[in-house]
């Protein structure tokens, strides 16, 4: 009984949603082609900009989709996925 306590406790962490901070930053992809998005950070320090200082890019193919640099927080990442949605559904 022990065991599957301790089974249940531990799924259960991944069953959770991940609520990130918000972020005041606008993160847009911008189309270089057909298949490449390019996504620039802002010019800054990063505590200026949420930590939104690099830039990252994505390449939709047949197969899915190929992402260079998640960003620097999660948060960012979040907003970088939305865009990708927007872009791939």
């Amino acid at each position: 009984m022990k065991k599957i306590i301790l089974l249940l406790s531990l799924l259960s962490a991944f069953a959770q949603a991940n609520d990130y901070e918000k972020i005041s930053v606008e993160v847009v992809a911008e189309n270089l082609n057909d298949q490449a998005y390019y996504i620039p950070g802002l010019s800054g320090s990063a505590t200026e900009y949420e930590g939104f200082i690099s830039n990252a890019g994505f390449i939709v193919t047949t197969e899915g989709v190929v992402v260079f640099d998640g960003l620097g927080t999660p948060s960012l990442a979040k907003a970088m996925l939305t865009e990708i949605r927007k872009i791939t559904d």
